[in-house]
């Protein structure tokens, strides 16, 4: 049975002509050690070296540094002999070579270079197959460089057997390939190593490209089947006259959809992992698992870290909302201008407040025997809090007849400008009511009170009469600071006009 197998499904796959009587002998030794490894594992230990040293004489692959595992195998040296553990280095004893590879494998010496040059690799072959008969240790392999052996791709996976897997190793010289008995994840000569330990010949539909493309295949299928069985979902939140009529046909067939869409995903899933050589269903799963457990695991710092930038989202998108809510809407915390640090224009300019009077100014509620003692604070984007003096006794009337100049950045048209109207006591003061208007507000009254007078006096004529904020009234008026003219600057640049020291 071995014989009929090996012949039909490993060589006649690679056009390997090998005779019968070798097989024959291969299979007559298999059959042997398997009798003997319930009983006497001395024995057929001894066995299996034999044969090891018999099959690396006769493919001739030197250095063939070690197949080692659970077997206490022999290292054999460089040249035609063989010196086994028991001849103890160099002077141990040759392993018998001539005669007996003759009688053992006549066909071997009777093939031409070429033909020899296959039946040794195919001999190669054989020993990497029966080792997974026997044990299920890793072991390495060596081969030289100056045969190009580039079959070391494949392997026979026997009946019972773990698959083998290549681990090239780093250091340099002769190529080492460890094996470890897990799984087969290449090809050659459009044979592959396949799950059910059989051989398959290349067949059309499938890939023959890299792993990392063959991933990211694997990748687009599952994202693609995930995408099918959210179109309910999707096209329901969709608009289109294709997604309307489509929703409103599914979502009275659900279960019919689903059970359809599962097979359809599983048929793709399926089809894809079988024209991709390097993935199996088993493997596919395998993975598929390990993401599923990777990401329970970090879900929880997923969900901490989501929290927090959702956090951050909320104080940034509501931030004048909580400004205004805690009191400091008009304060600048951070007198930084990203215009200003990127060399942008900025449009700024001097102007003067002017304040007449206030009217209608609602009592202190900290104080109740006594008169409002008033005066008023400003506040304005990167301007410095700006106060008049206390006006004591005023009462809910006074005549304020003050000014105080500011920079107005006529480039940022929503920048705020607050006005407060505060009673000062014995060691904090209270707001009694406050006005806020914008950049634009400010240049409309400026253009009211500033530009179009020709004189200017404290009167109703020459001030706007603004609404307070719960209750009051007060009277401003806007005037740009203008630039000393050339008359008032020339007695300082002449010579007599200077100060000798």
């Amino acid at each position: 049975m071995l014989r009929n197998a090996l012949g039909t499904s490993i060589f006649g796959h690679t056009h390997l002509d090998i005779s019968r009587r070798i097989l024959g002998n291969i299979e007559h030794f298999v059959y042997q050690v398997s009798r003997l490894g319930n009983r006497n594992a001395a024995a057929w230990r001894s066995s299996y070296q034999q044969f090891v040293i018999i099959l690396a004489y006769s493919v001739d692959l030197v250095p063939l540094a070690r197949l080692s595992g659970h077997l206490p195998l022999p290292c054999l040296s460089p040249v035609k002999g063989v010196t086994t553990k028991s001849g103890g280095g160099p002077g141990g004893r040759r392993a018998a070579g001539g005669g007996y590879m003759k009688a053992m494998f006549p066909q071997l010496f009777r093939s031409s270079s070429p033909d020899r040059l296959k039946i040794k690799l195919t001999l190669c072959i054989l020993v990497l197959a029966f080792v997974p008969l026997f044990t299920d240790a890793a072991f390495n392999f060596v081969w030289l460089e100056k045969y190009q052996l580039r079959v070391l791709c494949m392997w026979v996976v026997v009946q019972g057997s773990r698959m083998l897997h290549p681990l090239p190793a780093k250091a340099k010289g002769p190529h080492v390939i460890y094996f470890k008995l897990d799984r087969v994840r290449d090809k050659i000569r459009g044979v592959y190593i396949v799950r059910s330990s059989r051989l398959l010949e290349f067949e059309p539909l499938r890939l023959d490209i890299s792993t990392e493309y063959q991933d990211w295949i694997l990748v687009a299928a599952c994202v693609g089947c995930l995408a099918i069985w959210c179109l309910p979902c999707v096209c329901g939140r969709m608009h289109n006259r294709v997604s309307k009529k489509f929703s409103s046909w599914v979502y009275t067939r659900l279960h019919k959809f689903f059970c359809v869409v599962t097979y359809l995903n599983l048929f793709i899933l399926m089809f894809t992992i079988t024209v991709l050589p390097d993935w199996t269903a088993d493997e596919f799963l395998k993975y598929l698992v390990t993401f599923i457990d990777w990401t329970l695991i970090h879900l929880q710092k997923l969900l901490t870290s989501c929290s927090i930038l959702f956090g951050f989202y909320l104080l940034f998108r509501f931030r004048e909302r909580l400004a205004l809510a805690a009191g400091l809407e008009h304060i600048t915390v951070f007198r930084f201008s990203w215009r200003e640090a990127f060399g942008f224009h900025i449009k700024r300019r001097p102007v003067e407040i002017f304040m007449w009077k206030a009217e209608e100014l609602p009592s202190s509620g900290t104080k109740v025997m006594k008169a409002n003692d008033i005066f008023v604070e400003c506040h304005m984007g990167h301007n410095e809090p700006m106060r008049t003096r206390v006006h004591n006794n005023a009462g809910s009337e006074c005549f304020l007849r003050e000014s105080f100049q500011l920079n107005l950045d006529e480039s940022d048209a929503d920048s705020l400008m607050t006005l407060f109207i505060k009673d000062q006591g014995l060691a904090v003061s209270s707001e009694l009511a406050r006005l806020t208007l914008s950049t634009r507000e400010i240049c409309g009254i400026e253009d009211q009170t500033g530009k179009r007078r020709s004189t200017f006096d404290y009167s109703a004529e020459n001030f706007v009469q603004l609404k307070l904020s719960p209750t009051g009234w007060i009277w401003i008026a806007v005037s740009p600071v203008d630039d000393a003219g050339d008359d008032e600057r020339a007695p300082l640049m002449q010579e007599d006009s200077l100060m000798a020291c």
